[in-house]
Order: C-alpha cells, then structure tokens, then sequence
C-alpha cells in the first residue's frame, strides 16, 4: 500500500512518473527558484525526481507529491529530508517545500507542512525538525513560523554547498519546539 497523507485541499502521495512535466516547469520557473539556485534542467529534474523516489523507498519516508483535490495537479512537493551538508545542527531531519508560483499565497505550502509534521512526530516519532532559508526569503520564514517553529539565531549558517561570496550563502535555521 502506498503512503498518501490527506488535508483539506490537498493529497500528499508519492511521486510518479506522470508528476514529471509539472516539476520540470516548477524547476524552470525563475520565481520558484530565486532563492534555491540556479533553474534546473530537464535532466537534472528528472535525477533529482528518481533520487526522491529512491530515497522514499529505502526509508519509508521523505518528499510527498502535492496534488490539489480539485484538479488532480502536481503542485511541487513537501516533505523530510536528511540533508547531506556538515554543519553545527546535523545530522537531523529538515522538513521543506517547493510549490509552483501560480498557487503561493493560498496558504497551500503551510497547510501541508502542518500535515508532514503532524505525520513526522506521530508517525515516525521524531522529536526535533529543522528548516532553513536564505535571509532574504521571507515567505518562507513565515510558513515556519505558521506551523510552530522558531527561530535558533546560535544555528543559522553559511551554507557550505555555496561560495560564501554568493548572496544565497547566509542561511536562517528554525526548529520544532521542544515537545512536552
């Protein structure tokens, strides 16, 4: 049985191979990608697509599909991720997300991270989640805070997969709050 998570207006599923095309063109839109780096190939969509896949297979957890109820479309993803960097809070597990521009501002992004978290502390039993993001990424900051984590001023960073000349570098850190 495949794992799906279900919110109001949205079902978070595994990817599949038809999810291609609509995370091409969200890896191909300018707007989604400001503050995550350069747009990404077909290509590499379709490798960072495969590595999602792979990773949800060998431990039973990671990044969700995010489809609209309404429509059926693949709107980017959410999910956790173990990121592969050295830094003073890792290892641990990251919670994040990447939707399509043309659905920002419907409060989609927060509705679903709430679920994943929901589903990270009851499902999977961790305590401690993580977020991170480029100072200047504002809207995303404020999905943070939306769904309960706060901000470790002592954890933000130099993001050591970047140059530390390149304005993407800086990097603010959120965390759960600790769980009675």
């Amino acid at each position: 049985m495949s794992l799906a998570l279900e919110t109001n207006r949205l079902i978070l599923r595994r990817f599949r191979g038809s999810d291609l095309e609509a995370m091409i063109a969200l890896h191909q839109d300018p707007a989604v990608m400001k503050y995550l780096g350069p747009l990404m190939t077909p290509e590499q969509t379709n490798d960072f697509l495969y590595n999602v896949v792979t990773v949800f297979d060998e431990q039973g957890w990671g990044l969700f599909c995010v489809e609209l109820k309404e429509t059926s479309a693949c709107l980017g993803f959410v999910g956790l991720n173990r990121p592969t960097f050295e830094a003073s809070f890792t290892p641990c597990v990251e919670i994040g997300w990447r939707l399509a521009s043309s659905h920002w501002g419907h409060g989609l992004a927060t509705e679903a991270a709430t679920e994943v978290l929901l589903y990270a502390h009851e499902m999977l039993g961790m305590d401690e989640i993580v977020a991170m993001t480029t100072k200047e990424n504002l809207a995303s900051q404020r999905v943070m805070e939306k769904i309960g984590l706060v901000r470790d001023p002592q954890g933000d960073f130099m993001h050591p997969n970047l140059q530390p000349d390149d304005p993407l570098a800086p990097h603010l850190l959120f965390r759960t709050q600790p769980r009675n």
